[in-house]
């Protein structure tokens, strides 16, 4: 016995619908009862959402029927007797409201839920009760019907900054060890009620076994970059510099990888652009290479972080990467969700971040974290998460401005790279020569 809970537009009878139609695409039969709506009601709600009850039907492996609320045992009776008419192996009662409200009294109470108990036997398959409870309460408050059920499911609303977050939470499941009780969850257009199974690794893997291929100056500069590795880039707000991308496109082209770019601040053709011109820039591609480049090996996905809740951005990322399957992934501009939910929900988007970056090491992807140092709280943070952190300067020299880099790698001293020195910039005119040769070999 499934018992599911929720305020009325929690998504109740889209959970009990979608089930339904999961197992009747198995072949087993499901009997819905409903006390308030009409099928066609039913079916054509359920429809919008892609949930084909009325194909179900058709089949002869959905049945539907509408009761009027009459007297207790009556109710009961009519329930046994459509039970017994088919081998149903879905029950679904939508609500039990009305029913229990017809037992008021404890001995009632008593035959009702025996009843309940023995309706899971008789149908030898999955009795799934709906309850409703008003807006702004938390608990049921139906007797002892929350024992009887074997798992209970809650659908909550939350809203912040006038988001709205749905959140399924599991407060039993009887003979099964729960570890995560809450998880996020959509009610999307053509696909019905969509759960975020949450990515929470256990245990971050070992990453640094697989070393990638790094030209000796760029190693030179940031040290050695493994697959898996959580490299933080930081620099001034006033002063946001591409420079800080080469050691990640050094990776990116001498291995023949491909990155996905989500940008929080700008769209798709600005982080292009963005992009390009570091290529034109730093390593004296022409416009053409540049554009071969960001075309075969990039691709992009703006997000606004104010438009939809942090859940809703994290699940949103978990599959554009399942999808793409990148080997890098970079985020632009994380100071923004950060600070969006700074004095709401702090505590929720660090736990949500480590997650997502243990998640992202054990696939072997290479995170990169780009932002503003707009809070030294937020800056450090972000680098004790890091394998790899880059602290981005400047400096006047001789009347122009030069980048200074302090570079940390875990199990080294810190470093500082000065890219006015001259050494360097020779060095640097052999890499953008040696990459040119990478991009016209490709």
């Amino acid at each position: 016995m499934l018992l599911v809970v929720g305020h009325p537009g929690a998504g109740k009878t889209t959970l009990a619908s979608n089930i339904c139609l999961e197992n009747a695409l198995k072949g087993y039969k499901c009997l819905y009862i409903s006390f308030y709506e009409d099928k066609e009601k039913l079916y054509g709600n359920m429809a919008r959402l892609g949930i084909d009850l009325a194909g179900a039907e058709s089949r002869g492996l959905l049945t539907h029927v509408k009761l009027p609320v009459t007297k207790p045992q009556e109710v009961l009776e009519i329930i046994s007797d459509l039970v017994a008419k088919d081998s149903y192996r879905v029950v679904v009662l939508d609500s039990i409201n009305p029913v229990i409200e017809l037992y008021r009294r404890k001995e009632q109470r008593a035959v009702l839920l025996n009843f309940f108990y023995n309706l899971v036997s008789v149908i030898n398959g999955l009795l799934v009760a709906i309850a409703e409870i008003p807006l702004g309460k938390e608990t049921l408050n139906l007797g002892s019907i929350e024992f009887v059920a074997d798992a209970i499911v809650y659908l909550k609303h939350r809203v912040s900054h006038g988001l709205l977050t749905r959140v399924l939470e599991l407060r039993k499941a009887r003979s099964a060890h729960l570890s995560v009780v809450e998880v996020p969850f959509d009610i999307v257009e053509k696909r019905g009620l969509v759960v975020y199974a949450p990515r929470r690794s256990e245990r971050p893997m070992i990453t640094i076994t697989t070393k990638l291929k790094m030209h000796k100056v760029i190693e030179e500069i940031s040290g050695p970059i493994y697959r898996g590795d959580v490299v933080v880039v930081s620099y001034p707000p006033g002063a946001r510099t591409p420079l800080v991308l080469l050691p990640l496109i050094g990776a990116m082209l001498e291995n023949d990888l491909k990155a996905l770019v989500v940008s929080y601040k700008y769209s798709e053709a600005e982080v292009k652009d963005i992009v390009k011109s570091a290529l034109m820039k730093y390593l004296d591609l022409g416009p053409e290479e540049a554009e071969y480049v960001v075309e075969k090996h990039i691709r992009t996905e703006p997000i606004n972080p104010a438009a939809i809740s942090t859940p809703q951005i994290y699940n949103l990322e978990i599959r554009i990467v399942e999808e793409m399957r990148p080997d890098i992934v970079v985020y632009h501009a994380c100071e923004v969700p950060w600070r969006l939910v700074r004095n709401t929900d702090e505590d929720g988007y660090w736990s949500t971040l480590v997650n997502e970056l243990t998640w992202l090491k054990n696939q072997g992807v290479l995170t990169a974290r780009l932002f503003s140092r707009v809070d030294p709280h937020f800056v450090k943070m972000n680098e004790s998460l890091a394998d790899l952190s880059i602290r981005a300067y400047y400096r006047a020299v001789n009347k122009k401005t030069s980048q200074v880099w302090r570079v940390w790698r875990r199990g080294e001293e810190p470093r500082t790279v000065d890219f006015a020195d001259s050494e360097l910039q020779g060095k640097l005119r052999e890499y953008s020569n040696y990459i040119r040769g990478v991009v016209l070999r490709s």
